[in-house]
Order: C-alpha cells, then sequence, then structure tokens
C-alpha cells in the first residue's frame, strides 16, 4: 500500500510538475477530465474552465482532416504522433503551434486518453524565419544573371553535383535536371574547339591541384547558338579528404563582344594614327605627354617610352619649348582650336611645320588635355616658292621675248643701213670711224636680243642624239687655256651616262655659263668640278622640285668652292638683269639664259649653296631613246 502510494504520489508530481501541456480526456466523449498547470499557461484557461469542454475544440490542424486522421490513429492504435501540423487554443483566440501525441492510459480498470502538447512557438518561429530567408535567398538567385553550383569529390575521385541554380536554364537552354543526375551532361554542351581547355580544367580540380581557377569557353545552345561564359570555381579540401567545389557561372558574350568592338576599333585607329606621316601627340592639363604616335617619335629622336609624363623642355630649345606651351595654355584656357606655322626641330633639324591644336574634352565636356597634330611644310613652302619663281619667270621671259624680238627687227634695219653707208664711203672718210663703233655697239645690243631670246625660248633650235662628255671635256679644255690657274678645274664624268637629245651649241653654252659663273666666285682661286651621273628619281624625289618629274635623266653638276650665294637673293639669281657684279662686269642674262635653255629642253636645274662654302649647280635632261621623239624638246 505505502508502494501503490509513492507511485501515486510521484505521478502526480509529474503531472504537476511537467513542462508539457498535459490534458486527459474520455476517449468516448472526447471531453476534457482534467489539465496539468502548464496546459492552463498554455490555453489561458483554468481547470474549472476546460472541465468538459471538447478536445476537438481546444485544437485545429494545418492539414485537411488532420484532426480525423488524429482520432483514426488513436482508436485503431492507441497511439498518435506529430511534429508539426497542429495547433492549441489561446483564450485570447491566439494559436500556439504545438508538438501532439495522444496516448491511452488503463488506470483502476478505466480508460483514458492523454493529449502531451509542447509549446514549439520559438521552433516554429525559427523554422518560419529560415523559411523566408530561403524564399529570398531563392529569390536573389533565380534573380541574378549568374548561375551557381556546387559539388563534392569523394577521396577516391567520384563527382557529385550537389546544387544547381535554376538560373542555368535562362543561360544553357537545359534544365538543372538534366545536370544534377548526370554531370558529363555540362562537357556535351561545350564547343568542341573548346572541349579540351574544359577537360584539362575539370581534371585539375578534381585532382585538387588549384584552390581556385577562372577560365572562359564557348557553349552551344540548343538552337545551335554559341554563347561565351565564364566558369570560376574554388576548391575547399576537407580533413576526410573530400574536396568541395563551388562555382560561379556567368554569360560574358555581350561583354566579350564589345571587347571585340572595342579592340577592332582601337586596332582600326592606333593602325590608322600610326601610319599617319604626320606627327600626334596628346598631353594632359600639366601639359606632359599622355601620347604620341611614331612618327612624333621619329621626330624627337626617343622611343614612346621615354616621351610619355615627359614635356615640350624635355625635347626642344627653351624658346619653342615657352611658345608651344603658351599655345596649349591658350587651348586649356579658351577651349579654341589654334591652327598655326611655327618651327620645330625635326630629326635635329629646324624645319617649317603646320600645327593644329584642339581641346580634348571628357564625357562631361571638361577640358582634360590637348590633343595635337604637325607636319613638315618646309618642302612644300621651298615648292610654292619655286612655283612663283617660275610663274615669274614665264611672265619675265614673255616679256623679255616680245622686247627682244621687236628690237632684234630695229637692230636689223640699223645694222643694214650702216652696212650700206659704210660701203660706200671712202676709207679716209672722216665719218667711217663713228659708223665702225656705232655697229660694234649694235652687235653688242643683238647679241643681248639673242640672249633674252634665249631666255624667252624664242630660238631656233637644232636638237639631236648627243653625248654630254664631250662637250664638257671640249668646254673644260677650254676653260684650263683662258680662265685664272689658280682655280684647279676638275671633271667627273660617267662613261654610262647616256645621251640627250638637244642642241650641242645650247648645251655647251649652258655649261660655259656655268662656269664662268663659278670662276666669278672664286676671285681668289678654288676648285671648280663638272660631273655627270645617270639618275633614276623615284616619284618621292622628284616632289622637291616643281619642275621634276620621275624617270631617268643625266644630271650634270657644276660645283665651286666660291663665296656662295646668300640666301636673300637665291631666288633672283635666275632673273634677266639680276647681278651682283659690278657696274659693266655683267649683264644679268648669263643664268636667265641657262635657265630657259634648259627648260626648253625639257629639264630642270636645281641649285644648293652655303656662304663662305661654295655652290652646286645641277641641271637635269631626260635621256634620250627612254622615250618617243615626238616628246622630245620642241624646236621654235
Amino acid at each position: 500500500m505505502k508502494t501503490s502510494l509513492s507511485f501515486a504520489e510521484l505521478a502526480q508530481t509529474l503531472f504537476e510538475e511537467s513542462a508539457d501541456a498535459l490534458i486527459f480526456f474520455d476517449p468516448e466523449t472526447e471531453q476534457v477530465q482534467d489539465i496539468n498547470p502548464f496546459a492552463q499557461r498554455l490555453t489561458g484557461y483554468t481547470r474549472r474552465e476546460l472541465r468538459h469542454a471538447l478536445v476537438t475544440d481546444l485544437f485545429r490542424s494545418d492539414k485537411p482532416n488532420g484532426l480525423q486522421q488524429l482520432r483514426r490513429a488513436y482508436q485503431k492504435t492507441g497511439m498518435f504522433h506529430s511534429q508539426e501540423g497542429f495547433w492549441i487554443r489561446h483564450r485570447e483566440r491566439v494559436w500556439v503551434p504545438v508538438n501532439l501525441s495522444v496516448t491511452r492510459l488503463h488506470l483502476e480498470g478505466r480508460v483514458l486518453g492523454l493529449i502531451t502538447a509542447r509549446d514549439v512557438s520559438e521552433m516554429h518561429e525559427a523554422r518560419k524565419q529560415l523559411e523566408q530567408r530561403e524564399a529570398e535567398l531563392r529569390q536573389i538567385l533565380n534573380s541574378v544573371s549568374d548561375f551557381l553550383w556546387s559539388a563534392e569529390v569523394s577521396a577516391d575521385g567520384v563527382l557529385k553535383i550537389r546544387y544547381i541554380s535554376p538560373v542555368v536554364q535562362k543561360l544553357t537552354g537545359r534544365p538543372p535536371e538534366l545536370f544534377l543526375s548526370n554531370h558529363e551532361a555540362w562537357h556535351s554542351i561545350v564547343h568542341d574547339e573548346d572541349k579540351s581547355l574544359v577537360a584539362e580544367r575539370c581534371a585539375r580540380v578534381r585532382a585538387g591541384e588549384v584552390s581556385r581557377v577562372e577560365d572562359e569557353y564557348r557553349i552551344v545552345l540548343p538552337d545551335g547558338q554559341v554563347r561565351w561564359l565564364r566558369d570560376s570555381v574554388s576548391v575547399e579540401r576537407l580533413k576526410d579528404g573530400r574536396l568541395l567545389l563551388h562555382g560561379v557561372v556567368s554569360d560574358i558574350t555581350e561583354r566579350r563582344q564589345m571587347v571585340e568592338q572595342l579592340r577592332y576599333s582601337e586596332a582600326k585607329y592606333r593602325a590608322l594614327i600610326e601610319n599617319l606621316e604626320q606627327c600626334v601627340f596628346l598631353k594632359d592639363r600639366e601639359l606632359r605627354f599622355a601620347a604620341v604616335n611614331p612618327k612624333f617619335c621619329e621626330a624627337v629622336g626617343k622611343p614612346e617610352s621615354e616621351i610619355l609624363g615627359r614635356n615640350d623642355y624635355d625635347f626642344y630649345p627653351p624658346h619653342l619649348a615657352e611658345k608651344y606651351r603658351a599655345d596649349d595654355m591658350v587651348v586649356l584656357t579658351t577651349g579654341k582650336t589654334l591652327e598655326l606655322e611655327e618651327e620645330n626641330v625635326t630629326e635635329g633639324r629646324t624645319r617649317l611645320v603646320r600645327v593644329v591644336k584642339r581641346p580634348m574634352r571628357d564625357e562631361q565636356g571638361n577640358i582634360v588635355g590637348v590633343l595635337g597634330i604637325f607636319w613638315d611644310i618646309t618642302h612644300q613652302r621651298a615648292l610654292e616658292e619655286q612655283l612663283r619663281h617660275a610663274q615669274k619667270m614665264e611672265a619675265v621671259g614673255q616679256l623679255a621675248g616680245g622686247v627682244a624680238h621687236d628690237f632684234n627687227n630695229l637692230l636689223t634695219a640699223i645694222l643694214g643701213n650702216v652696212s650700206l653707208v659704210l660701203a660706200r664711203l671712202a676709207p679716209d672718210d672722216p665719218n667711217r670711224e663713228l659708223l665702225q663703233i656705232t655697229e660694234k655697239a649694235a652687235l653688242r645690243a643683238a647679241e643681248l636680243t639673242r640672249q633674252l631670246l634665249s631666255f624667252s625660248r624664242r630660238t631656233r633650235l637644232r636638237p639631236q642624239p648627243t653625248e654630254l662628255n664631250p662637250i664638257v671635256e671640249e668646254t673644260l679644255s677650254l676653260l684650263r687655256r683662258t680662265i685664272d690657274k689658280r682655280i684647279d678645274i676638275q671633271s667627273d664624268l660617267d662613261p654610262q651616262s647616256g645621251q640627250v637629245y638637244a642642241d650641242a651649241g645650247q648645251m655647251q653654252q649652258v655649261l660655259m655659263n656655268l662656269c664662268l659663273n663659278a670662276r666669278d666666285a672664286m676671285p681668289e682661286g678654288g676648285k671648280l668640278l663638272v660631273r655627270t651621273r645617270r639618275v633614276v628619281l623615284s616619284p618621292e624625289e622628284a616632289r622637291r622640285h616643281v619642275s621634276a618629274r620621275p624617270g631617268v635623266f643625266i644630271r650634270l653638276d657644276v660645283v665651286d668652292t666660291g663665296h656662295g650665294i646668300p640666301p636673300e637673293i637665291r631666288s633672283r639669281i635666275f632673273e634677266p638683269f639680276f647681278t651682283t657684279k659690278g657696274q659693266g662686269r655683267g649683264t644679268g642674262l648669263g643664268l636667265a639664259m641657262v635657265y630657259g635653255i634648259i627648260e626648253e629642253h625639257h629639264g630642270w636645274i636645281e641649285v644648293e649653296s652655303e656662304v663662305g662654302r661654295g655652290s652646286t649647280f645641277s641641271v637635269y635632261l631626260p635621256v634620250h631613246g627612254l622615250q618617243p621623239v615626238s616628246e622630245a624638246p620642241r624646236v621654235a
């Protein structure tokens, strides 16, 4: 009896102190018989309030017919247990989630049902938050353009895909299940040209040789479209030898297309700039060189690496660098484009260049630098000067020719009449000497008109295939006997120079005039060299002179070591009647006549001279036999 009492007391204590809600009910009527204190706290009802209440009024289920399933299970087995899906009612009309167990008890010949309800509010709330976070994470994973995947490699090298985000279907056109069930399926969609890359990469990852790897390769969509992917994988090695793989796959097709377009555009414009004959540069706001093209490097004489980051003071004389900086500041401060001609040191020589400087702006329109381009116009300006000179000489020649022709007619009449008068005068007539002086003056005037007519191309030529070398030898032989012995006369004749289609007498007159002009430039003596060469002029070389043209020519050079021709008068030396000689020492028609004869023979003459170091006159005449005779010099 004492032992039985002690057990009843123990049972009563467990009932009263239990942390779960305990509810006794009558299985037949489903009425509540008794509840423990925790059940009162969980429901908010007292024992008295719940006595004879139906247990079906205290509970509800999330599952359809959940209470009926509970009842059937209890009636069949006398036991029911559920971890979720049931709620107990609180008197404040709040339903509390519970884990529910129902047990059939036999007490003193009486059958009772015991409901054990455990409050799982905290667990339910935690589960609810977890589900919410999982939903949010799932939404994030589904919204990003990249797809994520994870896999596990066992210690013996077996690969198993654990997760692939649904975005894989958007990127590949295949459902995630395809790759989850067969990891080899991924290799089947890789472009044939990239399969070896992906296979090698996969082998390295599975072997644990890398901790992180990133590759770009192509896949083929079901419709045949090719897409570029970037696949990044991180590898984590566990203590048990397993490998955990985590990957991120991005579609980079558009980016690669943009990069290719940008690369093509950059290559196109770089090729354009690098092949320009003009010098191009870009300076930043501090006027340091930020970019230059090869032509600029060639002009400065430095490689690009030694130019970038420096300024004009590092490459040009101070006075030029100061001017360049002042012009750049105008562009930076005013935003205006400057176009000007100025001096520049190009390839170590001072040249005249044409410069265009314009502001460089960023996307917001702010001026961030100076973009400049310049090119050498020294030769262009020289050609323009030659053209002006040629036009002037043409005009002067026409004028001189017209005057000389009319004047020659007058002289013909004067000389004829003087000759007739002299023939009728007696030998001792006192007027004979006056008439003879008049005749000599008229003859000198006739020689001047002949020279003028030669300059204006109105003389009658007798051209024929002619060797220049014999003419040179004959002329020099005559000069050696007549000019100052302090002048050393030398020749350097090319035996293979060929023939020209020319008037031999006119050629001898050209050479004689040039040699006498050289003699006058060496009053104290010097060296006179006459040289012939057969030369071939390319189109590029022919651009240096207005009258020049490509082809095969004989060049006749007359070189002296005299006092040279000052630059300020060099452009006038072929003008008729222009001379630097003293009164009565020259008519100024010698070089003018040379100019006219050479042009009439379809050639041209060039001059190089330096004060104190002498001059070189170079006559270019076309080689005979390389063109039809119809193209030979015209005969007036």
